[in-house]
């Protein structure tokens, strides 16, 4: 699209730091050559993330468009769809015992600012995007003014995952918990170098956890539902005005017409 489009020059991407691969044996540090999670168990969710964003890499040097995909870290603001920010929407956030990971996170001034910067940029490739809040997973529980309780790794991916269905809330521990096991701090020398970007906003997790879970529970959805639908004109006991002009004709003009199944002059008792 960009190829063919007469005046479009560049185009940015913006994908996530979730994207990449976390474990023991992989560097703490992310830089741009770091691995991508490319496991075949992965949520759909997150492999839509990883897709789009090699879609995008692989078309880099194949059209006359610029293209940049930033990498951003965690967006934690509420009705952003952060993971982080539905898990800290609980009064009681479950941590895996023997795991505090350090963890990263943006506000939304420092994603404008460096969206900006990319776009007004000539630079091409990958970027990641830092913030400017690194700290222990529970150290952000702490600033968030929630409690933590440790529990082994099953029964946390079990309860989140009941959590889920009874309140309609999206955090999968299935989908953080390799990053919420071993974390992981984004490199930001490359964007400092070729965008001129440093964090500079801190985030208020307080507000962010004051503000509660980014999604609906689903008692409230469906209410919610059931009280902006219009009401129905025509009830069943009142057929609509079709039924009743249908009822009201002779039985030779309902299936006499250009829409009749049967031909002209034939009698339904054979």
């Amino acid at each position: 699209l960009c190829d063919r489009h007469p005046t479009l020059r560049r185009f940015v991407y913006a994908s996530s730091a979730e994207i990449y691969r976390h474990g023991a044996e992989l560097p703490s540090l992310v830089g741009e050559d770091h691995p991508v999670d490319l496991s075949g168990d992965m949520p759909q969710r997150l492999r839509d993330r990883v897709e789009a964003d090699l879609m995008v890499c692989a078309r880099a040097g194949l059209c006359r468009s610029e293209l940049m995909v930033l990498r951003f870290a965690e967006l934690l603001a509420p009705d952003s769809g952060s993971q982080l920010a539905d898990y800290l929407g609980s009064r009681v956030c479950l941590r895996a015992i023997g795991f505090d990971p350090m963890i990263e996170v943006i506000s939304i001034d420092d994603a404008v600012r460096a969206t900006l910067a990319a776009v007004r940029s000539h630079a091409q490739g990958v970027v990641n995007v830092p913030g400017a809040d690194v700290l222990p997973l529970s150290v952000a529980i702490e600033k968030a003014g929630r409690r933590e309780l440790l529990l082994p790794d099953p029964a946390v991916s079990v309860l989140y995952g009941a959590r889920a269905l009874a309140r309609g809330t999206e955090f999968a521990w299935r989908m953080s918990r390799w990053r919420f096991r071993w974390g992981g701090t984004l490199d930001g020398e490359r964007a400092r170098r070729v965008l001129g970007y440093t964090p500079q906003v801190r985030v208020d997790f307080a507000a962010v956890a004051r503000a509660g879970s980014p999604y609906q529970p689903v008692g409230a959805m469906v209410r919610m539902s059931r009280s902006t639908r219009p009401p129905c004109r025509w009830h069943a006991s009142s057929p609509a005005p079709q039924t009743r002009q249908l009822r009201q004709q002779p039985p030779s003009k309902i299936h006499d017409g250009p829409t009749s199944f049967l031909p002209r002059n034939t009698s339904l008792r054979g």
